[in-house]
């Protein structure tokens, strides 16, 4: 064997030993191997580094902060209000503000801008706030701000959270720590805990609160319909964003958002239009998928002069062709058959759910009304014009005349109390993870004279 091939040898000799040492050390005597790092690891480093070795340990990927980021939505927000529910409004909220515990993206529960918390017993539960947290206005955090976010929401004349937190009372313990008590036990009292967003107490107690959290974005403009504008927290409590600036544009037209984002006029696109999926492939747009807890459904008027028949909803749910719009979805959309998905507590398999059958639909029609086409009004969320209109051409061959009216949020929900709108799409993520809060904010009815749960 010539010289260099015994240093070869030498060589993967060692880094064996050294393998099976530094193995050792890591599997059977871990508290010795963090001694020797901390003795060595200062001597070694500047080593690495001079060579161009990573010593940080389990380091993640180094991402390059980023001065701006403009993002474009489908539908706008109608007012600031942190103790509003929609989806939409809390997109943008929850940018600068924070609750007490939050939820990850798998529905796991953690600590927010509460420090540890534990429970006592069935119905009652403490919280220690996380010290040294400031509001956007420099003002630290304490409890008396917690408390009186919790008030806001339990009565708070808009307060969409009202029977969220219904049955909870707080008590302030000492200057760190709070006591909530149930008045029954609540399986998912942490994850309704999770939508209580806490603000200064001075802005908790006034009619119109000004945006001002803990979050790591502060707001700095806000044009209605038009645009809302975030800069970074740079004394936020946890890690800050990449991103400095944080623009969020509104465009309703599917079309112009297409043209945005295909255009470099916005960075990111929300609510992404299925029927366009394909032509943005072709533009090189990179399309990232995550598991949705969203169903998108139709809601019938049950005191509608047409749907009040349980024939005409049977004839309208058979004039649904689903595999159509998973189709044009190019597979980013899934039938279902109930107001829950798969991954929700509360989903139920054995439930069996109307077949499309369009030539039935139109029998079961013709046989109930002598009338060529039944004038029905469909009322649709801004944005959602393009789905409406798919939906419409389907009741439409089956002998539904549909008018589509688009409405903005709050025009939406107040179209709740027009009999003469006949249907509602509508769409509901479960946020929670359990069907709960579906049920009880849509089906139960709060009101015997009114239809929906949403009523009061």
């Amino acid at each position: 064997m010539n010289f260099l091939g015994k240093i070869v040898k030498f060589l993967l000799i060692v880094a064996v030993i050294g393998l099976f040492i530094w193995l050792t050390l890591n599997l059977f005597f871990p508290e010795m191997y963090k001694k020797l790092e901390a003795q060595f690891l200062p001597y070694l480093k500047p080593v690495a580094e001079s060579v161009g070795v990573d010593t940080a340990s389990n380091s993640a990927p180094v991402i390059a902060e980023r001065e701006n980021l403009t993002i474009a939505f489908a539908q706008p927000i109608e007012e600031l209000e942190p103790t509003f529910m929609d989806p939409e409004t809390r997109n943008r909220l929850v940018q600068i503000y924070e609750p007490l515990v939050k939820t990850d993206r798998f529905l796991n529960i953690s600590g927010a801008l509460a420090m540890n918390y534990g429970q006592i017993d069935d119905k009652t539960w403490t919280f220690k706030i996380r010290p040294n947290v400031s509001f956007h206005n420099l003002k630290t955090l304490d409890v008396n701000d917690v408390y009186a976010s919790f008030m806001r929401a339990q009565n708070f004349s808009k307060s969409q959270m009202k029977n969220l937190v219904a049955g909870m009372h707080i008590e302030v313990v000492d200057k760190d720590t709070l006591k909530i008590t149930t008045d029954v036990p609540d399986p998912l009292f942490l994850q309704k805990l999770s939508f209580v967003l806490i603000m200064p107490k001075d802005a908790a107690d006034s009619e119109s609160v000004k945006p001002v959290g803990t979050g790591s974005y502060r707001f700095v403009e806000w044009r209605k319909h038009e645009q809302m504008t975030f800069a970074r927290y740079d004394n936020y409590w946890g890690e800050k964003p990449y991103v400095k600036n944080l623009k969020f544009v509104i465009m309703p037209d599917p079309e112009q958002r297409i043209k945005a984002i295909s255009g470099g006029q916005v960075d990111l696109l929300a609510n992404v239009p299925p029927s366009y999926i394909e032509s943005l492939n072709k533009s090189k747009v990179d399309i990232k998928t995550m598991p949705s807890l969203e169903v998108t459904f139709l809601m019938f008027n049950m005191n509608s002069g047409v749907f009040s028949k349980k024939e005409m909803r049977e004839a309208a749910a058979m004039s649904i062709d689903k595999k159509r719009f998973m189709l044009s979805s190019v597979g980013y959309t899934k039938a279902v058959n109930q107001f829950v998905s798969s991954g929700v507590f509360g989903f139920n398999q054995s439930i069996l759910g109307v077949q499309y059958d369009s030539e039935k639909a139109v029998k079961s029609i013709s046989v109930i009304s002598e009338f060529e086409s039944i004038p029905i009004k469909l009322v649709v969320p801004a944005g959602m014009v393009d789905v409406g209109k798919e939906i419409a051409s389907m009741l439409d061959q089956s002998g539904f005349a549909v008018t589509i009216l688009s409405k903005a949020p709050e025009e939406f929900e107040a179209s709740f109390n027009d009999d003469s709108v006949d249907l509602y799409l509508m769409g509901w993520k479960s946020d929670m993870g359990d069907a709960y809060d579906f049920l009880h904010a849509i089906v139960h009815s709060k009101d015997e004279k009114k239809s929906f749960g949403m009523i009061k």
